[in-house]
């Protein structure tokens, strides 16, 4: 290109877009440029990588300590030679396990709590995933104070909620007053210490918390979307 004189008598120099001779045109301008600018990102994104793990620093710790190293413990301490159990000897023996399985009494318990267990979180999941579909229809305050209602039996202790339980599932309690009102029964029946009275306590026990954990979930929702599955022509079922 061709230079011109300005005012001052100096000579101004334009170059060609791309050109290799212009400032941080062609392969020669643009190198640095690049190389510069990778060590300016790339910095950043380590650095971020490694803030957005430390406030789980905290909780990670504590759980370590609260929750992994006990369980770490139960399981060494369940290796340990047993002089109640001697089949095979060693520091570390698998002696307890075998006489556990071994003994139907242990079989049998251990099968009565995963029954009772699980029977009492599918009652609990039958009736508190229509509950939390309920609430979260409902106002926010209406249904912020159903939710804290809800928890005051967790709030109480145990103690005062087995008392409960205990008047409620007696014979002449109040479930076997409304069963007989009811015409369902012909006799009061017995819940106190049968597997039933078990299953609807546990099971009144962990309906909160399955409450709770789905109306999360629930809320994060749209209701824009059941609306746009109705316009659609989708049914009740298929909406849901």
């Amino acid at each position: 290109s061709t230079g011109t004189s300005g005012p001052s008598g100096s000579t101004s120099r334009s170059f060609p877009s791309g050109s290799s001779l212009s400032p941080g045109g062609g392969a020669e301008g643009r190198r640095p440029r690049e190389r510069h600018g990778v060590r300016k990102v790339g910095s950043p994104m380590r650095v971020s990588r490694v803030s957005a793990w430390l406030p789980f620093l905290p909780i990670g710790v504590f759980f370590l300590l609260i929750f992994v190293l006990p369980l770490i413990q139960v399981l060494t301490l369940s290796l340990e030679p047993n002089v109640l159990v001697k089949k095979f000897s060693g520091p570390v023996t698998p002696n307890n396990y075998l006489y556990f399985f071994s003994k139907g009494f242990y079989l049998e318990a251990l099968g009565r709590s995963l029954r009772v267990s699980t029977l009492a979180v599918v009652l609990a999941l039958l009736i508190g995933y229509p509950t939390a579909f309920i609430l979260r229809r409902l106002s926010k305050r209406l249904g912020g104070t159903l939710i804290l209602l809800m928890t005051f039996p967790l709030l109480a202790g145990a103690v005062p909620v087995l008392l409960g339980w205990m008047i409620i599932l007696s014979k002449g309690g109040n479930l076997n007053r409304y069963l007989l009102a009811l015409g369902v029964i012909q006799e009061p029946i017995r819940f106190l210490g049968t597997e039933t009275g078990l299953v609807i306590a546990l099971a009144h026990y962990v309906f909160p918390f399955i409450v709770l954990n789905v109306f999360a979930v629930l809320v994060r929702i749209e209701p824009s979307f059941e609306e746009s599955a109705r316009n659609l022509g989708a049914g009740p079922m298929k909406t849901f």
